[in-house]
Protein backbone atom coordinates (compact mmCIF):
# COMPACT_ATOMS: atom_id res chain seq x y z
CA UNK A 1 0.00 0.00 0.00
CA UNK A 2 1.32 3.46 -0.90
CA UNK A 3 0.75 6.38 1.44
CA UNK A 4 1.13 9.77 -0.17
CA UNK A 5 3.18 12.36 1.70
CA UNK A 6 1.21 15.26 3.14
CA UNK A 7 1.56 18.38 1.02
CA UNK A 8 4.12 20.88 2.27
CA UNK A 9 2.75 24.11 3.64
CA UNK A 10 3.64 27.34 1.94
CA UNK A 11 4.76 29.91 4.50
CA UNK A 12 3.64 33.48 3.94
CA UNK A 13 5.94 36.11 5.49
CA UNK A 14 5.34 39.82 5.32
CA UNK A 15 8.44 41.56 4.00
CA UNK A 16 9.15 44.98 2.58
CA UNK A 17 9.60 43.72 -1.00
CA UNK A 18 8.54 46.37 -3.47
CA UNK A 19 6.29 49.43 -3.37
CA UNK A 20 2.65 48.46 -3.30
CA UNK A 21 3.43 44.84 -2.38
CA UNK A 22 1.96 43.58 0.94
CA UNK A 23 3.16 39.98 1.01
CA UNK A 24 5.55 37.68 -0.78
CA UNK A 25 5.74 33.92 -0.97
CA UNK A 26 9.24 32.89 0.07
CA UNK A 27 11.19 29.68 -0.26
CA UNK A 28 12.65 28.03 2.85
CA UNK A 29 16.07 29.47 1.97
CA UNK A 30 14.63 32.95 1.65
CA UNK A 31 12.82 32.62 5.00
CA UNK A 32 16.07 31.60 6.72
CA UNK A 33 17.85 34.55 5.14
CA UNK A 34 15.20 36.97 6.40
CA UNK A 35 15.34 35.48 9.91
CA UNK A 36 19.14 35.79 9.96
CA UNK A 37 18.84 39.44 9.00
CA UNK A 38 16.39 40.07 11.86
CA UNK A 39 18.58 38.22 14.38
CA UNK A 40 21.64 40.20 13.28
CA UNK A 41 19.69 43.44 13.50
CA UNK A 42 18.46 42.60 17.02
CA UNK A 43 21.99 41.68 18.11
CA UNK A 44 23.33 44.94 16.74
CA UNK A 45 20.61 46.88 18.56
CA UNK A 46 21.34 45.07 21.85
CA UNK A 47 25.07 45.73 21.46
CA UNK A 48 24.37 49.41 20.88
CA UNK A 49 22.29 49.61 24.07
CA UNK A 50 24.92 47.79 26.15
CA UNK A 51 27.67 50.05 24.83
CA UNK A 52 25.61 53.11 25.69
CA UNK A 53 25.04 51.83 29.23
CA UNK A 54 28.71 50.99 29.63
CA UNK A 55 29.67 54.50 28.54
CA UNK A 56 27.43 55.95 31.25
CA UNK A 57 28.64 53.58 33.98
CA UNK A 58 31.42 55.12 36.01
CA UNK A 59 33.90 53.34 38.23
CA UNK A 60 32.45 55.03 41.31
CA UNK A 61 28.95 53.82 40.36
CA UNK A 62 30.19 50.23 40.12
CA UNK A 63 32.12 50.50 43.39
CA UNK A 64 29.09 51.92 45.21
CA UNK A 65 26.89 49.13 43.87
CA UNK A 66 29.38 46.48 45.02
CA UNK A 67 29.69 48.11 48.44
CA UNK A 68 25.90 48.16 48.82
CA UNK A 69 25.66 44.46 47.93
CA UNK A 70 28.39 43.65 50.44
CA UNK A 71 26.62 45.56 53.22
CA UNK A 72 23.17 44.01 52.75
CA UNK A 73 22.80 41.22 55.31
CA UNK A 74 26.25 41.86 56.79
CA UNK A 75 26.51 41.55 60.58
CA UNK A 76 27.78 44.90 61.87
CA UNK A 77 28.69 43.37 65.25
CA UNK A 78 32.17 41.87 65.21
CA UNK A 79 32.75 38.83 67.43
CA UNK A 80 28.97 38.60 67.82
CA UNK A 81 29.14 35.17 69.46
CA UNK A 82 31.67 36.31 72.08
CA UNK A 83 29.66 37.46 75.09
CA UNK A 84 32.89 38.40 76.80
CA UNK A 85 32.32 41.75 75.08
CA UNK A 86 29.26 42.41 77.24
CA UNK A 87 29.46 45.17 79.84
CA UNK A 88 28.16 43.37 82.92
CA UNK A 89 26.31 44.91 85.85
CA UNK A 90 24.49 42.26 87.86
CA UNK A 91 24.46 39.58 85.17
CA UNK A 92 27.02 36.78 84.92
CA UNK A 93 28.07 34.52 82.05
CA UNK A 94 27.62 30.88 83.05
CA UNK A 95 28.71 28.96 79.97
CA UNK A 96 29.57 29.38 76.28
CA UNK A 97 28.97 25.76 75.32
CA UNK A 98 25.17 25.46 75.35
CA UNK A 99 23.27 23.94 72.42
CA UNK A 100 22.25 26.52 69.82
CA UNK A 101 19.11 26.25 67.62
CA UNK A 102 21.13 24.27 65.06
CA UNK A 103 22.48 21.83 67.70
CA UNK A 104 25.99 23.25 67.77
CA UNK A 105 27.50 23.74 71.22
CA UNK A 106 28.35 27.42 71.23
CA UNK A 107 25.32 29.25 72.65
CA UNK A 108 25.78 31.32 75.81
CA UNK A 109 24.00 30.95 79.14
CA UNK A 110 23.50 34.16 81.12
CA UNK A 111 22.32 34.48 84.70
CA UNK A 112 20.11 37.59 84.77
CA UNK A 113 19.02 39.81 87.66
CA UNK A 114 16.11 42.18 88.11
CA UNK A 115 18.33 45.24 88.64
CA UNK A 116 18.18 48.51 86.72
CA UNK A 117 20.06 46.79 83.93
CA UNK A 118 21.92 43.50 83.76
CA UNK A 119 24.34 43.99 80.87
CA UNK A 120 24.71 45.59 77.47
CA UNK A 121 26.67 45.28 74.25
CA UNK A 122 28.04 48.50 72.79
CA UNK A 123 28.24 49.21 69.05
CA UNK A 124 29.53 52.62 67.99
CA UNK A 125 29.47 52.66 64.19
CA UNK A 126 25.85 53.49 63.31
CA UNK A 127 24.99 56.10 60.68
CA UNK A 128 22.37 58.58 61.85
CA UNK A 129 19.22 58.31 59.72
CA UNK A 130 19.83 54.72 58.63
CA UNK A 131 17.34 51.99 59.50
CA UNK A 132 18.81 49.02 61.39
CA UNK A 133 17.53 45.65 62.54
CA UNK A 134 18.70 43.75 65.61
CA UNK A 135 18.05 40.02 65.84
CA UNK A 136 18.86 37.46 68.51
CA UNK A 137 17.93 33.85 69.29
CA UNK A 138 16.73 33.42 72.89
CA UNK A 139 15.74 30.38 74.90
CA UNK A 140 14.49 30.71 78.47
CA UNK A 141 16.19 28.68 81.20
CA UNK A 142 15.08 29.29 84.77
CA UNK A 143 14.02 32.88 83.97
CA UNK A 144 10.38 33.21 82.94
CA UNK A 145 11.04 36.06 80.51
CA UNK A 146 13.79 37.93 78.68
CA UNK A 147 13.84 41.66 77.93
CA UNK A 148 15.98 43.45 75.33
CA UNK A 149 16.11 47.23 74.87
CA UNK A 150 18.16 49.41 72.47
CA UNK A 151 19.54 52.70 73.82
CA UNK A 152 22.14 55.23 72.70
CA UNK A 153 24.16 55.55 75.92
CA UNK A 154 22.39 58.75 76.91
CA UNK A 155 19.04 57.07 77.48
CA UNK A 156 18.66 53.35 78.15
CA UNK A 157 15.42 53.25 76.11
CA UNK A 158 16.14 55.85 73.41
CA UNK A 159 13.79 54.36 70.83
CA UNK A 160 10.95 53.42 73.16
CA UNK A 161 11.26 49.80 72.09
CA UNK A 162 11.29 46.95 74.59
CA UNK A 163 10.95 43.41 73.31
CA UNK A 164 10.09 40.52 75.57
CA UNK A 165 10.29 36.77 75.18
CA UNK A 166 8.14 34.70 77.54
CA UNK A 167 7.46 31.50 75.58
CA UNK A 168 9.46 28.26 75.80
CA UNK A 169 11.82 26.97 73.12
CA UNK A 170 13.97 29.01 70.78
CA UNK A 171 12.59 32.43 69.81
CA UNK A 172 14.19 34.88 67.40
CA UNK A 173 13.78 38.50 68.47
CA UNK A 174 13.67 41.18 65.76
CA UNK A 175 13.86 44.92 66.50
CA UNK A 176 13.98 47.63 63.80
CA UNK A 177 14.72 51.31 64.41
CA UNK A 178 16.10 54.43 62.73
CA UNK A 179 19.37 55.54 64.31
CA UNK A 180 19.38 58.96 65.99
CA UNK A 181 22.88 58.47 67.38
CA UNK A 182 26.01 56.69 66.13
CA UNK A 183 26.26 54.90 69.49
CA UNK A 184 24.14 51.88 70.43
CA UNK A 185 23.91 50.16 73.79
CA UNK A 186 21.90 46.97 73.47
CA UNK A 187 20.55 46.17 76.95
CA UNK A 188 19.81 42.61 78.03
CA UNK A 189 17.47 42.42 81.01
CA UNK A 190 16.51 45.34 83.24
CA UNK A 191 13.46 46.56 85.11
CA UNK A 192 13.33 50.31 84.51
CA UNK A 193 9.99 50.06 82.75
CA UNK A 194 6.67 48.24 82.76
CA UNK A 195 8.42 45.09 81.50
CA UNK A 196 10.55 43.69 84.30
CA UNK A 197 13.27 41.10 83.79
CA UNK A 198 12.88 38.07 86.05
CA UNK A 199 15.82 36.52 87.87
CA UNK A 200 17.19 33.36 86.29
CA UNK A 201 19.04 31.95 83.30
CA UNK A 202 18.56 32.45 79.57
CA UNK A 203 20.45 31.04 76.59
CA UNK A 204 21.46 33.44 73.81
CA UNK A 205 22.76 32.83 70.29
CA UNK A 206 23.19 34.66 67.00
CA UNK A 207 23.29 38.35 67.94
CA UNK A 208 23.10 40.38 64.73
CA UNK A 209 22.83 44.04 63.71
CA UNK A 210 22.28 44.84 60.05
CA UNK A 211 21.14 47.63 57.76
CA UNK A 212 17.48 47.55 56.71
CA UNK A 213 14.29 46.23 58.28
CA UNK A 214 14.74 42.51 57.53
CA UNK A 215 16.42 40.03 59.84
CA UNK A 216 18.46 37.90 57.46
CA UNK A 217 20.11 34.56 58.20
CA UNK A 218 22.70 34.60 60.97
CA UNK A 219 26.12 33.28 59.98
CA UNK A 220 28.68 32.58 62.66
CA UNK A 221 31.75 34.80 62.62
Amino acid sequence: MYIQDAPKETVIVTVPSSPGSDTAVLSEKAIITELEKKINADATFATTILNALAAKTTESFVNNAIETLNIIGKNLISNSSDYGHLVLNLATVNSNTELNPHFGKNATSLNLHSGSFDCYRNISSLVIGNKYTISLFVKLGTATNFVITPGDGNDWNTYGIQTEVNTPGWNRIKISFVATNSNLNLHFGGNASAIVQTIGTVILYGLKLEIGDVATTYLED
